[in-house]
């Protein structure tokens, strides 16, 4: 077993025997699965000690094969990281000037790019150290990108040169005006535009560590020759270049320190040309052009109002939702329909409109200028757009029009709660609903559902305009499913403006101009049973969380349709089919409203066996949306049952599925900052390494098949190591923590993360929330637990 072979493996003659370590590594870069395994799990046994280092050096100094160098230098950047501070003081010095030596003298650019990635670990702990440094270095790199020098040599340098200032700017500050000096030349250097573009983002790291005017007065002057380097990349149509200068721009706009303070009129005007290229720039372009408007209206919106870009970037918005054709849309929203033979839609949610698409950038900017800019600047100018845009003859333009009344109703609520605002926008886009165009029809029902999401403290008083409407849509023969599941969704977010507890909502009055929600429910639930007849699970989908806000606002009114609807709940929630389960995730959602809605006497009758649907789902399918609406669910019954909960016999399991997502990490994505060397890494090696982890998945797959004893025999031996690991981290916590206040890189590192993610455990802690508030005293036995595993995510 992978196990046992592992542990009989010997790896110290690695430390000794050089042809053996290049018999080694060389087996790493070869597709053959014995060698490739037998390597693997030697090179990691190898690698767990700092000795490692120098056997590695010989190989990149003795090898006749290139791989085998370049494998070396990789794997001596890793030991770098991990051992660096182990290795002896008088190593130190040789390492560096070997290392050195090799970048200067080697040909071959995949082993040079190597060289330079081991290179720039040693630095960024070299720099921060006092008593360190490699002043050595500096003076290396200062030669080596002087014009005479080799090409891929300069662009090597130059490449360091980021990673310098990105690890330790501010180690290196004294060093600034010689630096700026070379990333000048490097901004002018017309032999390559790799030099000049990583001129480019380093002059951008830096601003980061300036300190004063006279500093900032010297990168300003540095602007005007870096829109020159991407203008240079438009021009070549060096699409990646551009866009990562572009970039650096971005983060300029974001930044505190006022370089382009001076130069934002120009900078804004440059961005808008790029971004309002249609049919001449490729639309990644684009959207990175609109993103540096997106971050202006985010950190600089008196900037923005300060040379009038309000209007211009209102009309990039417009033309750009116009510019958005039905591709935009899922092909299940075009005429014709696009489901497949079953009635299923085969797209996902047009919610999730690609993120390069026009209608998605454009929403994006729309969202920070309403967001940002007072409404008293931009509701007026927005306004007028959306005047001419709904009497359009272009069904486009049209669009344009609800687009933008749905994005402003967040940001602009409080000017649209004055006056008449409101009741104008709500007439107009009740005469969107019955537009000839389809997608037009769609876009106006969004807006209204964002209306009353937004503006849900007035919307009430508006039941008798906006309810009857919204039910002709489903009057409409052959109507298409995503205007239904738009209409459904208005009577959804119109229902959750309405708080049952609430005297102002529920006592009908001047103010809601005498609403009932008892009034409309029959129609609702009517409505509501003819989209679940559909073959369409989107529109389905759709009716069962209208469905869950209409028990959740109707309370015990909803109790004459709790056997139609249990009935219903009953077949979706035993659904198995992975096609499927989204559907029976929001019918466990629903479950959870039915039951806060009609209480616990109501609904205690059933609680046995819905339950055991509920921790069946929970326990058997991998599934983070029937996570979410199962820990939904636990909410509700802890809020009807109250300390009783404690009393279920699954308690235990839920309370454990609970802590235990709060905790899991699976689904958080680290990324790291492109430091240039990419290419450092053989191509061979990372076939290697994804073919090791397909043959250790498939081993994982048999793990089922061990003893009891060799299972528990594994356990130990992780928890042995782990712990080991644990001491040993213990001593070196200071220094780590002094090298990350010195590393302006690591700010960079971004962490990425599913929306299912985030919603998952946000259902999970609202659960723990609901079982600690209404467990009362009985819920201390588990208070040390959860205290516990909750603290561990500090």
């Amino acid at each position: 077993m992978a196990s046992q072979n592992e542990s009989e493996l010997d790896e110290t003659i690695l430390y000794t025997n050089s042809e053996e370590l290049g018999n080694v590594l060389y087996a790493l870069t070869q597709p053959n699965n014995n060698d490739l395994r037998r390597a693997t799990l030697l090179i990691r046994k190898f690698l767990d000690k700092p000795e490692a280092i120098m056997p590695l050096v010989q190989q990149i100094e003795t090898s006749q094969h290139a791989e085998v160098r370049q494998v070396a230098a990789v794997y001596l950047r890793e030991q770098i990281e991990e051992f660096y501070k182990k290795v002896p003081a008088d190593i130190k010095p040789k390492l560096k000037g070997f290392l050195i030596t090799k970048l200067v003298s080697l040909t071959n650019r995949a082993e040079r790019l190597a060289i330079g990635a081991a290179i720039s670990s040693i630095a960024k702990y070299a720099f921060v150290d006092e008593n360190e440094g490699w002043n050595e270095l500096l003076v290396a790199l200062e030669k080596i990108c002087k014009p005479e020098q080799n090409v891929e040599l300069r662009e090597v340098g130059y490449i360091l040169w980021r990673n310098l200032v990105s690890f330790c700017g501010g180690a290196l500050k004294k060093h600034f005006g010689k630096i700026l000096q070379i990333l000048q030349i490097g901004l002018k250097d017309t032999k390559s535009i790799k030099i000049q573009v990583e001129s480019v983002k380093s002059i951008g790291i830096m601003v980061e560590f300036l300190e004063n005017e006279k500093e900032v007065a010297i990168i300003e002057g540095f602007v005007p020759s870096m829109v020159g380097v991407i203008d240079k990349c438009l021009k070549k149509g060096d699409e990646e270049n551009v866009i990562a200068g572009m970039e650096v721009f971005n983060d300029l706009v974001e930044s505190k320190v006022p370089v382009i303070h001076k130069h934002a009129e120009q900078l804004t005007k440059f961005n808008l040309k790029i971004a309002a290229a249609k049919d001449e720039l490729p639309m990644t372009v684009r959207k990175q052009a609109t993103n540096f408007a997106t971050w202006m209206c985010k950190a600089k919106p008196k900037t923005v109002m300060k040379h009038n870009f309000i209007q211009p970037f209102l009309t990039l918005c417009i033309n750009l939702v116009i510019e958005s054709s039905e591709d935009d849309i899922p092909k299940n929203q075009q005429q014709g329909g696009g489901q497949d033979g079953n009635g299923n839609d085969n797209e996902d949610d047009d919610e999730k409109v690609n993120f390069t698409s026009p209608l998605g950038i454009a929403c994006d900017l729309l969202d920070e200028i309403f967001l940002n800019i007072p409404s008293e600047q931009c509701f007026p100018i927005a306004t007028k757009a959306i005047e001419k845009l709904l009497i359009a003859q272009q069904s486009n333009q049209r669009k344009a029009g609800y687009v933008l009344i749905a994005m402003m109703a967040e940001g602009c609520k409080e000017i649209i709660g004055k006056g008449d605002n409101l009741k104008m926008l709500i007439k107009a886009c009740l005469k969107g609903i019955t537009d000839d165009s389809s997608v037009v029809r769609k876009c106006s029902l969004e807006a209204i559902s964002q209306i009353c999401t937004h503006c849900n403290f007035d919307i009430l008083q508006y039941h008798k305009m906006i309810l009857p409407n919204v039910f002709r849509v489903f009057e409409k023969q052959n109507e298409e499913i995503r205007v239904k599941e738009r209409a459904l969704s208005a009577i959804e977010m119109f229902i959750d403006a309405y708080d049952p507890n609430d005297d102002n909502d529920n006592q009908p009055n001047e103010n809601n101009d005498q609403f009932k929600i008892v009034t409309y429910l029959q129609e609702i639930m009517n409505v509501i049973g003819k989209c679940l007849e559909t073959q369409s699970q989107e529109l389905q989908k759709q009716a069962i969380s209208t469905l869950s806000s209409c028990a959740q606002a109707s309370l015990t009114n909803f109790n004459i349709y709790l056997p139609k609807v249990i009935q219903l709940l009953d077949s979706l929630m035993q659904i198995k089919d992975e096609d499927k389960i989204d559907l029976r995730a929001e019918a466990t959602s629903c479950l959870g409203s039915v039951a806060g809605a009609v209480g616990f006497d109501s609904f205690k009758s059933i609680l046995p066996k819905f339950h055991q649907y509920v921790m069946d789902g929970l326990m058997d399918i991998e599934n983070s949306d029937i996570r979410e609406s199962s820990f939904m669910y636990f909410s509700e019954l802890a809020d009807i049952m109250g300390a009783d909960i404690l009393k279920l016999d699954s308690f235990e399991e839920m309370l454990n599925m609970i802590l235990f997502v709060i905790e899991d990490d699976d689904g958080l994505m680290v990324e790291l900052p492109d430091d240039g060397f990419k290419d450092a890494i053989p191509k061979n090696l990372l076939k290697a390494e994804d073919q090791m982890a397909e043959m250790e998945a498939a081993e994982a797959n048999n793990l089922q098949q061990l003893s009891e004893e060799e299972i528990q025999r594994l356990m130990n031996e992780a928890i042995a190591a782990e712990e080991a690991e644990d001491d040993d981290g213990d001593d070196e916590q200071d220094e780590e923590e002094f090298l990350r206040n010195h590393v302006g890189q690591l700010k960079t590192i971004k962490l990425n993360v599913t929306t299912g993610f985030m919603e998952e455990k946000a259902a999970a802690v609202h659960a723990l929330t609901s079982f600690i508030k209404n467990g009362g005293f009985g819920f201390l036995q588990h208070m040390d637990e959860c205290w516990e595993r909750l603290t561990y995510l500090w």
